[in-house]
């Protein structure tokens, strides 16, 4: 049984496997940038609570400055 992907002339071909990787980075790019958004998000979580945690107890005070 032929590979569906060897069916077809050379400019087919060429055609397909164009299609092909245009699609796999359309789908590289979604999940970087769903990746950024995410660690965006974390972050200002993060900085959120480091922010929080220093006006109950400054940082200063906790390490001596």
């Amino acid at each position: 049984m032929p590979d569906d992907y060897q069916i077809g002339s050379d400019v087919e071909w060429l055609k397909h496997s164009n299609e092909e990787l245009a699609r796999l980075l359309k789908k590289r790019d979604r999940h970087i940038a769903l990746l950024r958004i995410t660690l965006l998000l974390a972050l200002g979580a993060l900085g959120w609570a480091v922010w929080k945690f220093s006006r109950k107890a400054p940082v200063n005070e906790l390490w001596n400055f």
